[in-house]
C-alpha cells in the first residue's frame, strides 16, 4: 500500500496518491482507491470495528473548490489542512465495505 501513498497508523491513514497521473483506479482485496483531477473515492473493508481517521491528499481540481465529502452516500464533517488535505472520519465494521468520497463542487 505505501506504493500506492497510503500510510497506515493506529486508527488512522494517510493516503497521498504516487501515480503518474490523478485518474487512477487501484482494487485490493480490503482497499480500493479511484481518483481524477477533481475526485478521490476509495472503498475499505476493515478487518475489524473500528473508527477511522482519513487524511487524504486533494487533487489538483479540488484544491480550490468548495467540497463534498461523503462516507456511506452521507455528508460528512471534515477539516481542511494546511498542506491539501482533508480530515475525516469513517466507522468500520468487521468485514463490512465502506466507501468514501471527496468531489469538488
Amino acid at each position: 500500500m505505501a506504493l500506492a501513498g497510503v500510510h497506515t497508523a493506529l486508527g488512522s491513514w494517510r493516503i497521498e496518491p504516487r501515480f503518474p497521473t490523478e485518474t487512477f483506479s487501484m482494487v485490493l482485496p480490503r482497499l480500493e482507491l479511484k481518483g481524477t483531477p477533481s475526485s478521490i473515492e476509495g472503498v475499505i473493508v476493515a478487518s475489524g470495528d473500528e473508527v477511522l481517521t482519513l487524511v487524504v491528499k486533494l487533487p489538483s481540481g479540488a484544491r480550490a473548490a468548495g467540497l463534498a465529502v461523503k462516507v456511506k452516500d452521507t455528508a460528512v464533517e471534515f477539516t481542511r489542512g494546511d498542506d491539501d488535505t482533508l480530515e475525516f472520519e469513517v466507522a468500520l465494521t468487521r468485514d463490512e465495505a465502506v466507501s468514501w468520497s471527496i468531489r469538488a463542487l
